[in-house]
């Protein structure tokens, strides 16, 4: 081998080896930037590898449990020989541990909710075998799937008061059904012009829907009697997340754009007007439930943390370092590269005091916030 060449494999030698030592480092810890000053204001995240790409996140009423809900290829397996991506997944908040799996028909899970008694555990997404789209109902207590629908929804929600679980029964269509007989009883059916159902919420007072279109509409609908209320425009891109504030005063919609930049916009739900918190692209939302916070996942590997309700910026995470490959087409080669890991599903625990973070490279992260 000539000298040159010893001298190029050696440096490519140093350079895989340096990119190791960066991601071992990240693995055990991510960076948190304060934006402003609090006394201890982030303890250490609790760090609980799952393997496959989170989709959903969702904490029991109680506080006691945190649902997970993958997508994509499970790569654990259980004692039976069955991907673990494929399950909804239950862990312990108090001391982290798997407490188990909702078993059942194997589905890529999209989204998940519990009823605000806990006893119920829905779940939207798609079935592996058949591969059909699904919403399913389970009975928490008892671990037993109890109903499923055929419907093609990204999004599974129960109204704050209990009374009602909605999913989009078809692309331009939600449906909501009435907690404990299951029959169908509403039905809110948005122009095919608008684009289909992307996501959508309730309203804190039970009184209005939110719906969110595969483009940048938001539409308002008043669940009494069915009609649009208001329709919010303006956002730039396509709409990727929205929420509602506890005390329902404001709204919150997260977007991406391939050709431009997404935003994260706030919106004032009584006179509909808007302010952009950040220009970039948003993957997921959640407010905290005593109203303080809003949390917003990013395409750019951050975790953003706003004091409500001015819109302030409080905390920034940047989440782990990940190798990655692309095809480089003039050589037909995979060109190594360093990626962040981008957060997919952020949820935070009733007493307002964990914020769980899924990633897409299937790690769930705990973040104790603490008080001012």
């Amino acid at each position: 081998m000539r000298k040159g060449n010893r001298r190029i494999l050696l440096m490519a030698l140093l350079v895989v080896l340096g990119l190791i030592l960066v991601l071992y480092w990240q693995r055990s810890r991510s960076q948190v930037w304060v934006a402003f000053q609090h006394d201890e204001p982030v303890r250490s995240p609790g760090l609980f590898e799952i393997r496959c790409e989170i989709n959903a996140i969702a904490f029991s009423p109680d506080g006691r449990f945190v649902a997970v809900g993958c997508g994509g290829l499970g790569i654990d397996v259980d004692e039976e020989g069955d991907r673990l991506g494929d399950k909804i997944r239950l862990w312990r908040t108090k001391d982290g541990r798997l407490a188990g799996v909702m078993r059942g028909p194997k589905d890529v899970v999209d989204g998940l909710a519990f009823s605000p008694d806990g006893r119920w555990l829905a779940s939207a997404g798609v079935d592996q075998k058949t591969g059909e789209c699904v919403v399913r109902l389970w009975d928490f207590q008892k671990g037993k799937l109890t109903h499923t629908w055929n419907a093609p929804s990204e999004t599974v929600q129960f109204s704050p008061d209990g009374r009602w679980f909605g999913f989009a029964e078809s692309p331009h269509c939600l449906a909501l059904i009435k907690v404990g007989t299951w029959e169908k009883r509403k039905h809110f059916q948005l122009m095919e012009a608008f684009g289909k159902i992307k996501t959508f919420t309730f309203s804190p007072d039970a009184e209005l829907l939110a719906v969110a279109n595969a483009g940048s509409l938001i539409h308002l609908l008043r669940i009494a009697d069915g009609q649009r209320w208001k329709v919010l425009r303006g956002q730039s891109g396509y709409l990727s997340a929205i929420a509602f504030s506890p005390d329902g005063q404001w709204l919150a919609s997260g977007s991406w754009n391939l050709a431009r930049k997404g935003e994260l916009m706030l919106w004032g739900v009584k006179e509909g007007k808007s302010r952009r918190l950040f220009s970039g692209d948003v993957t997921c939302l959640a407010f905290s439930p005593n109203g303080r916070w809003l949390a917003s996942g990013h395409h750019d590997g951050m975790v953003r943390v706003w004091m409500m309700p001015k819109g302030r910026l409080a905390w920034a995470w940047a989440l782990n370092l990940r190798l990655d490959f692309f095809l480089f087409i003039p050589t037909t080669k995979f060109i190594p590269t360093i990626k962040r890991e981008v957060a997919t599903a952020l949820a935070f625990s009733p007493d307002s005091k964990l914020l769980a973070i899924g990633t897409d490279r299937g790690y769930l992260r705990t973040f104790r916030l603490m008080s001012e």
